[in-house]
């Protein structure tokens, strides 16, 4: 192998290490191969018996670079302590402001469903009441028949109003009560 095919390849194998340490290394290496040249040693013969001495140096150190421990940051003693003691403080207003945010949650869901539900109940109202005045119509009732297909007739209007009126408020209540429960949560971490 030559000298530069070795240190291109001792590069290689430090990318783990800081750019500044790497370059030491190399150039360290490339002047020992040019001492064992100057001793006579071939370049192959300088270059094999560097590879080897690199090989150990390198993946030690490559190695320890990798493991090496993330720094912590440690709490005081007196931090910890105000930590403590203020506990009882901080814990309810974290307990509480997550009630808050919780109740707001499910209260916009409370209205998302409502309103379908009130819809529904219109709609349903409507196609119950229809079958219950045509046996009204038919039979000695049908004065009250025709006031029952009244009312049938309306909710139905209404329910068909409702159900475009919450279809468009879903489309803005479903992605607001994302943002706001997305927002609460990360507030909280």
């Amino acid at each position: 192998m030559k000298k530069q095919e070795f240190l291109k390849a001792l590069r290689k194998k430090l990318r783990g290490l800081p750019k500044e340490e790497r370059e030491e290394r190399v150039a360290f290496y490339s002047e020992m191969i040019d001492d064992r040249i100057e001793e006579g040693l071939s370049e192959e013969e300088a270059v094999a018996a560097m590879d080897e001495k690199a090989a150990k140096e390198n993946s030690l150190a490559t190695d320890d670079a990798e493991k090496a421990p993330k720094k912590k940051t440690k709490l005081s003693p007196l931090a910890i302590t105000l930590l403590i003691i203020g506990s009882p403080i901080w814990l309810s207003l974290i307990i509480s402001l997550a009630a808050i945010a919780f109740s707001v949650c499910a209260s916009l869901f409370a209205v998302f469903v409502s309103l379908w539900a009130t819809v529904l109940g219109l709609a349903a109202g409507a196609i119950g009441g229809v079958f219950v005045s045509l046996v009204l119509l038919f039979t000695e009732n049908a004065f009250w028949g025709v006031i029952l297909l009244s009312f049938c007739l309306i909710s139905a209007g209404l329910a068909i109003f409702g159900f475009f009126g919450c279809r468009a408020l879903t489309k803005y209540l479903v992605p607001l009560t994302k943002k706001v429960c997305a927002y609460l949560t990360k507030s909280f971490k």
